[in-house]
């Protein structure tokens, strides 16, 4: 099986997994990687943030950036960038009034309303993903837009969030895939 269609497989076994818990159970166990996160020397260090912004059955990051603004933190969310154009733009928000949905959906930063802020002046990324193994690598949903984004990130530290059920032993990886410094889970 190539590598592609051998990616393919897995994200839709691990999409299903982590749709199977539930809501409840996602929002509980969110809340505990929250509590995880902030206990994180590399985040309490970190003043200037990157978050993804949580949507659908993803790890819910509202909490998280909620106590990064309370901590004083510079948080930033991605933009996906237009045809011709970075893949992902990083915009200061403030409060979460300065979102709006964007591409697929996902609530993403207003752009007249929000400032952009450089790759290279973010200290930590706090990233999605759909499957993790215990070597940090990270199954995304192919598009290569947070690879993309970590490949100019240097000295950031690379912090992923996951459902325990997301934790695989291997993943089949490629030369273009970053790999995380952490993955937080519930457990």
């Amino acid at each position: 099986m190539n590598m592609t269609k051998q990616k393919s497989e897995l994200r839709k076994e691990y999409l299903r997994r982590r749709r199977e818990l539930g809501e409840s159970a996602r929002t509980e166990k969110s809340a505990r990687i929250v509590e995880r996160v902030e206990q994180d020397p590399d985040w309490r260090a970190a003043k200037v943030v990157c978050v993804y912004v949580w949507f659908k059955d993803e790890v819910q990051t509202d909490a998280l950036i909620q106590s990064a603004w309370q901590d004083g933190k510079t948080v930033c969310v991605p933009r996906c960038g237009k045809d011709g154009e970075d893949k992902i733009v990083l915009h200061e928000i403030r409060s979460f009034d300065d979102l709006a949905p964007g591409a697929y959906g996902i609530r993403e930063p207003i752009p007249d309303s929000t400032r952009v802020v450089a790759i290279s002046d973010v200290d930590a990324f706090i990233v999605p993903g759909v499957a993790f193994d215990r070597q940090g690598d990270r199954l995304g949903w192919g598009g290569g837009f947070y690879d993309w984004t970590l490949s100019r990130a240097k000295g950031a530290k690379k912090i992923a969030l996951a459902f325990s059920c997301q934790i695989v032993d291997a993943l089949p990886t490629e030369q273009q895939d970053i790999k995380m410094d952490k993955v937080v889970c519930e457990e």
